[in-house]
């Protein structure tokens, strides 16, 4: 049922409270590329936030909502061993973690997409992400030869999922901007740690405007970072406020 924009008048205290969210997101953020505060805490800050302003919305449409609180919770799960952790011994194994709690969270996206938008076929198309994932992880090992690992076969297997749902929440761009929009922010994201952290290790970038814009003179993982988490949870809350 198609919902008209002079709806979301009706929700006022909805529309501050998006407003407010927003606002923290960015002050973070900001903190995060400009202050000399300790960047580990606000980082996960900014996480934790997002994972916060979501949960009011949990019973409002639980059906839907829930795929999104447990991505969200993953996402803080996955950003523990991946930030929290970052440079504690073992910390290996601590990326394998956080990358698998990762495909958790694509895996929860692709459960709310396909509950809001597909009918049918549940199977077909759980099938069709793996073949495809499992595909792209093995095209890696190849490629990689001696220098794969879990890691990076895991990572692709992960990112493969996140350029899916990227793709899906594109098909119903109208209804689901919002989303689209930090799903292709989280993809950024994990493309800039991709290539930084592949830099010396598979290849290495030569100076120049490549390098210039893989290692800019800002935090460009944590802009596209924060920017996608906030865009995910506006998705619902705006949501919600078209409802009413």
């Amino acid at each position: 049922m198609e919902i008209r924009v002079s709806k979301l008048y009706k929700s006022p205290l909805r529309q501050i409270y998006a407003a407010a969210f927003s606002a923290i997101e960015f002050t973070l953020v900001s903190l995060i590329l400009f202050s000399a505060l300790p960047k580990t805490e606000l980082c996960y800050s900014a996480v934790a936030v997002a994972f916060i302003f979501a949960l009011p919305f949990l019973n409002e449409n639980i059906r839907e909502n829930a795929y999104i609180l447990a991505a969200l919770f993953f996402t803080l799960i996955a950003d523990f061993f991946l930030v929290i952790k970052y440079g504690a011994t073992h910390e290996y194994v601590y990326q394998c973690l956080g990358v698998s709690a990762f495909f958790a969270v694509q895996f929860c996206y692709f459960l709310y997409l396909y509950k809001i938008r597909a009918k049918g076929r549940f199977f077909l198309r759980l099938f069709i992400r793996l073949a495809i994932s499992l595909a792209a992880a093995v095209v890696s090992v190849i490629v990689l030869q001696n220098d794969s690992n879990y890691l990076s076969a895991a990572s692709i297997v992960y990112y493969s999922w996140l350029i899916m749902n990227i793709v899906v929440s594109g098909l119903s761009f109208k209804r689901m901007r919002l989303l689209f929009l930090g799903f292709l922010f989280f993809a950024l994201c994990d493309l800039w740690v991709g290539l930084q952290n592949a830099n010396g290790v598979f290849f290495t970038i030569p100076e120049g405007i490549i390098y210039s814009i893989v290692f800019p003179p800002f935090n460009a993982v944590w802009l596209c970072y924060g920017l996608s988490q906030m865009f995910i949870v506006l998705h619902m809350i705006l949501k919600s406020i078209r409802s009413k």
